[in-house]
């Protein structure tokens, strides 16, 4: 019996999961990845030979069982490791730390995209990513076969099943009108965060490995050269994540006078030398991170074999968008 084509939207954490669960005796999946590279929000940026975790950090107080679970061979070999280091909090008004964070901490070894990578390793080796494809329409025929059209005015015909893992409001442009769940694409909100990398000499004393930041407009500080494995940088390394309020107010605003702000602020917080800045980057995530979530099964609409992804369905938490896609990839494997 000939294997169902799989389109899937989207290389990052649940698309991950759902390639690895989906049974690959019965399916065969193209991937299309409107960047260069894989990640989706555990995405890393490289600068002149430094890594910044821009997306999210790692992985914290991990609830899922099943992903519990799911990362021990990646610890076992060395992909995920421990973040050993100091945890703070910081009152921005007070400028006290107010407590040490106590709990446990997992960040990839060397980016945040490593293990993300290390399981879409086979489809990105075969071909079966298609990189730079932006998806701009999915046709369906009325007889659950579906098209895709990518941005290149390539149509990829004659796949079973479309899924996407793209953010709502993404996924929202481009599925058919008939889409069952269509009011729950609409109704998803998302936080905007703006993220702010800097790179200073490394000739000063940091005194913490992450600090999450109160009455700020600063959410949280990560050290990157803290996370240990291959990250044995020239020079000291920081990601800003901005709060909500502030990414949601200034969304508009001109990016330099953003990076103004967020790099005055996180002067004022940690009393580094500005003298010893080397480089400060902007960088701004329209859809960071689901406001609000639904905690429903999966969304797949078994009339035009469609479906969506993402932590807007059950969570906005790394392990969960990790569950909703393993619960995609059972449905599949048990409807066919």
């Amino acid at each position: 019996m000939s294997k169902k084509k799989v389109a899937v939207i989207g290389c990052g954490m649940s698309s991950a999961a759902f390639y690895h669960f989906l049974d690959k005796n019965k399916f065969e999946v193209t991937f299309f990845e409107k960047s260069r590279g894989i990640g989706g929000r555990m995405s890393s940026r490289r600068i002149e030979g430094l890594t910044f975790d821009h997306g999210a950090s790692c992985f914290g107080a991990i609830r899922s069982e099943k992903f519990k679970e799911f990362i021990k061979p990646y610890i076992a070999k060395g992909i995920v490791s421990e973040w050993n280091g100091v945890f703070k909090y910081l009152d921005g008004d007070s400028m006290r730390y107010c407590d040490f964070e106590k709990k446990e901490r997992l960040v990839c070894r060397s980016q945040s995209n490593l293990l993300v990578k290390d399981i879409l390793s086979h489809p990105a080796q075969n071909g079966e990513i298609k990189f730079s494809s932006k998806v701009i329409e999915i046709v369906n025929d009325g007889q659950k076969r579906n098209s895709i059209l990518t941005d290149d005015d390539i149509v990829h015909e004659g796949f079973d099943y479309v899924i996407s893992s793209a953010p709502a409001p993404q996924t929202l442009q481009i599925f058919p009108k008939d889409f069952c769940f269509l009011k729950f694409l609409r109704a998803a909100e998302y936080y905007t965060t703006f993220v702010l990398m800097l790179s200073f000499s490394k000739d000063q004393a940091i005194d913490f490995s992450h600090l999450a930041v109160t009455n700020s407009i600063i959410a949280r500080i990560s050290y990157e050269n803290s996370k240990g494995g291959n990250r044995d940088f020239n020079m000291d390394c920081f990601v800003i994540n901005a709060n909500n309020v502030f990414s949601r107010a200034t969304q508009n605003m001109d990016h330099e006078i953003i990076k103004r702000d967020l790099l005055d602020e996180f002067l004022r917080l940690t009393k580094l030398d500005q003298t010893k800045l080397k480089d400060a980057i902007l960088h701004r995530w329209l859809y960071a991170n689901a406001a609000t979530s639904y905690n429903y099964p999966v969304l797949l609409d078994t009339n035009l074999n469609i479906g969506a992804i993402g932590d807007y369905v059950k969570e906005p938490r790394v392990e969960m968008t990790f569950e909703v896609g393993v619960e995609m990839a059972e449905n599949l494997n048990h409807l066919n």
